[in-house]
């Protein structure tokens, strides 16, 4: 079953910068846990409020700043709030919040999370997971294995961020390796 996990308005938005990467983030743990991460991430410029644990955008290994800090996490959407999780849509501008994602994980080690990323124009995926035992990162890129396998990998997580069918994208389909 996929989850349309992108509203109508996040679509629209999304015209204003070509490359925007969507974000799914769960965030598992006792109520009380989570509604102190709720208020935490909850900054005074919207909810998933980055500067609230990054005050400085965070560099790359040649000193840029990381291109998503600056816009803040946009078109977001707390699309599930219950006792025991809470679930986040937003869009950052170019790539994903890693940085600012182990950040809060440090800060809340005793609560379980995982963000799914894609962006559709540069055609990658990832899934970035904190738990008990660390941090973990893994991701597919169309360059690499075709947007075939990144389609897959985001169906088989249940994710549809209401992207087209890359019927037409070109790529070597000999160099897409057989996943499953």
């Amino acid at each position: 079953m996929r989850r349309r996990v992108q509203s109508e308005s996040a679509r629209a938005d999304r015209n204003h910068m070509p490359n925007w990467t969507d974000n799914l983030l769960t965030v598992t743990g006792s109520a009380d846990r989570l509604n102190e991460f709720l208020a935490a991430v909850n900054g005074e410029n919207g909810v998933v409020d980055f500067a609230t644990h990054l005050p400085q955008a965070p560099v790359d290994d040649e000193g840029h700043e990381q291109s998503w800090w600056g816009f803040n996490a946009c078109a977001t959407e707390l699309t599930e709030h219950t006792p025991a999780r809470l679930v986040f849509y937003f869009q950052t501008g170019w790539e994903p919040p890693l940085a600012w994602a182990e950040c809060v994980a440090e800060k809340y080690p005793d609560l379980r999370m995982s963000l799914l990323y894609a962006e559709e124009g540069e055609g990658y995926a990832g899934l970035w997971i904190s738990n008990e035992n660390g941090t973990a990162d893994n991701w597919l890129n169309v360059n690499v294995v075709g947007y075939p396998a990144v389609w897959a990998f985001l169906d088989s997580l249940g994710c549809d961020f209401g992207w087209n069918a890359p019927d037409n994208e070109p790529y070597d389909r000999d160099s897409v390796p057989q996943v499953g």
